[in-house]
């Protein structure tokens, strides 16, 4: 196991039987004596801070309320956030509020593309991505990122290759889930220019920009670039970054309103309108608990240099450790159990998301054997789970 020394912290004292509350779809999908660190949400305790604010909210009034006027004050929060990330000059007619930020995907695939028209993105990616493609009857164009050894890259010749004539929309996660890169300024001006290039609207999910960890690059969102600010959509939450998720929220932002608008013309009601009190835990994670999420962070990288060592000292594993989120990328396919691995290591007592579903089913079968960990829990589970995953990749098959 990690032999990484690391100050004692108060997360420390939580355990697994302080996760399993009834509620929880992570800790209650697979048996009682499987670790739970797949899907993505943290086990760590919500900023108490914001706690405070929520109950004082709840105080308040919960009828219909205005949340999607310009003048919500989430979205001056929003504005001055977008402009710390290079997009000066928004105002409340750049933004739209949204139930959640997954609907966003598929209302930005209904709006920019017909049935039929094609979809890029770089996989492995986010299974709500190609969800939205072929639910909705477009075709799906995986761009595969390549290990060059040291982390993730863009294979340029294998993006271009799977932009087609009909192709319309492409699909980025930045930062990356579930590689954790940080694309950088010039892997993002590459991006912008080929989109101008191959004439396709851009829509950006942008959830995970707050959860860098030191050394990554600037983050800088993709609406910055001046090719693109024209053509791009992006989507932003305070589910992954304020640990929130149940309480959902989204907005879909661009520095061109009409793309705005075609999303509304294409989805209608559909789409949902966020709620007032969702609203309000937005604004108040962002104005109370930004000390926590200093906190959180900290500990985020001291869990993920954990995982850096042990993968160090696991020959089977491939790894590179993120810049960004709190999602672990593992290639276990050198295993012989590779064709079953997630079913594997659930019966080995660990639970995590199956790589094979970071792409289509068509194409399933080049990340079967990998697999995501989520370690945004408490060290003690983290280093049991590694301690499982040791004992079942050195068993035989």
């Amino acid at each position: 196991m990690a032999s990484t020394t690391l100050a004692p912290h108060r997360f420390d004292d939580l355990d697994a039987g302080s996760f399993r509350h009834p509620v929880s779809l992570k800790w209650n999908t697979y048996p009682p004596d499987a670790l739970a660190l797949w899907i993505a949400d943290m086990d760590l305790p919500v900023s108490e801070d914001l706690r405070r604010a929520l109950t004082e909210r709840l105080q308040n009034p919960l009828g219909y309320s205005d949340v999607t006027g310009a003048a919500v004050p989430l979205k001056a929060l929003l504005i001055r956030r977008l402009a710390e990330q290079g997009v000066p000059d928004l105002t409340g007619e750049h933004i739209r509020l949204m139930p959640a930020v997954v609907p966003g995907l598929y209302a930005a695939v209904a709006a920019f593309t017909a049935p039929g028209e094609g979809v890029v993105a770089l996989t492995p990616t986010y299974p709500p991505f190609h969800m939205a493609v072929q639910t909705q009857g477009r075709v799906w164009r995986s761009a595969p990122l390549q290990d060059d050894g040291e982390r993730w890259q863009i294979d340029w010749d294998a993006l271009e290759a799977a932009i087609t004539p009909d192709t319309r929309l492409l699909l980025l996660c930045h930062p990356h889930n579930p590689s954790g890169r940080v694309w950088t300024l010039d892997e993002l001006t590459r991006l912008a220019e080929l989109a101008e290039r191959r004439d396709l609207t851009v829509c950006s999910d942008e959830l995970h920009a707050d959860l860098r960890h030191p050394g990554a690059p600037e983050f800088r969102s993709f609406a910055s670039l001046p090719a693109a600010e024209g053509r791009t959509v992006v989507l932003t939450g305070p589910g992954k970054s304020y640990n929130i998720a149940g309480i959902g929220c989204g907005a879909m932002i661009s520095r061109n309103p009409q793309l705005l608008a075609r999303v509304q013309s294409a989805v209608g009601g559909l789409l949902g309108q966020p709620h007032a009190f969702n609203v309000s835990a937005w604004e108040l994670a962002l104005t109370h608990a930004q000390p926590w999420l200093d906190e959180v962070l900290d500990y985020l990288t001291g869990n993920r240099d954990l995982i850096r060592e042990w993968a160090e000292n696991e020959p089977l594993v491939r790894f590179h450790a993120p810049e960004a989120t709190y999602l672990a990328w593992l290639d276990l396919r050198a295993h012989p159990q590779a064709h079953r691995m997630q079913q594997y290591l659930v019966e080995q007592g660990v639970a995590l998301n199956d790589g094979a579903t970071f792409t289509v089913p068509e194409e399933a079968e080049q990340y079967q054997g990998c697999v995501r960990l989520n370690f945004a829990t408490s060290r003690p589970v983290l280093r049991e789970a590694l301690t499982r995953l040791s004992r079942a990749l050195a068993q035989p098959a």
